[in-house]
């Protein structure tokens, strides 16, 4: 079952509400939250066999998987301080 954090950055105000992660009722393909230092966002990326994971935003192969509940990610943007929580919402 997936799930989903919200990301917010604490000094420049970038935010993603819902960021989905994990999988469904199979093990693949999943979601991965990444960030991407191309076009500076975090988002979530299609996990699947060998195939390279993609920044959804811009296609960039160059993304850093990321934990959701990894709490000391820097904004993509600002290179500061952000708050990353999980949304009490599941999907499958």
């Amino acid at each position: 079952m997936g799930g989903f954090v919200s990301f917010n950055g604490m000094n420049c105000g970038y935010s993603e509400e819902r960021i989905g992660f994990g999988h469904g009722k199979q093990p693949e393909p999943y979601l991965q939250l990444y960030k991407c230092d191309s076009c500076k966002t975090v988002g979530s990326a299609r996990i699947q066999g060998d195939r390279k994971p993609l920044c959804s935003g811009c296609y960039n192969e160059n993304i850093e998987l990321l934990e959701p509940k990894d709490d000391s990610i820097p904004c993509p943007k600002c290179d500061t301080s952000a708050v990353i929580k999980v949304v009490e919402d599941t999907w499958a």
